[in-house]
């Protein structure tokens, strides 16, 4: 399981390498062996989810909606 300190340092280490990477495109896989791939195009969102340790996650709600505060805040959606 990732986590946001592990990204920042990785994505920080890349663009040591080549400052210009920093202006790529980020996308992600649809599944674990990479059958297709898609762009990232919504901003980060917070939110709490039921189980971080399932392997399909179900969402109870976002930051500030349906009573979900910064406590309850478990996992961060990227799309």
């Amino acid at each position: 399981m990732r986590t946001v300190n592990e990204l920042r340092t990785e994505l920080d280490n890349l663009v040591l390498l080549n400052p210009d990477w920093g202006n790529l495109v980020i996308c992600y896989s649809s599944d674990d062996e990479g059958n297709s791939y898609q762009k990232i195009h919504n901003t980060i969102s917070p939110a709490q989810v039921h189980n971080v340790l399932d392997y399909d996650l179900e969402v109870i709600g976002y930051l500030d909606e349906e009573g979900i505060d910064k406590e309850n805040i478990n996992a961060l959606i990227i799309n």
